[in-house]
């Protein structure tokens, strides 16, 4: 009974063996990935900007409106605070 555990043994040692050496084959034939640099480098700066993110009227519309979100979001805190919860 023991000689037929060790063959079974040596028969899963061989397969995995196998399949390791395929495995690592399969991976030489791989083709490369195509390399992407979606970011640039740390060091270099993107160019200037033809035209501005916002205007001065957009801006200071948008400060208006995060301005009235806070204090809306802050007198609802205040309620809440005040009604226990």
């Amino acid at each position: 009974m023991r000689i037929g555990c060790v063959s079974k043994q040596i028969e899963y040692l061989a397969a995995s063996a196998i399949m390791v050496f395929s495995l690592t084959d399969v991976r030489a034939q791989a083709p490369e990935p195509a390399k992407t640099d979606t970011y640039l480098p740390a060091y270099v700066r993107p160019p200037p900007r033809e035209t501005p993110a916002m205007t001065a009227d957009e801006r200071v519309k948008l400060e208006k409106e995060l301005t009235a979100a806070r204090d809306r979001q802050a007198a609802a805190v205040k309620a809440r605070d005040k009604s226990g919860h």
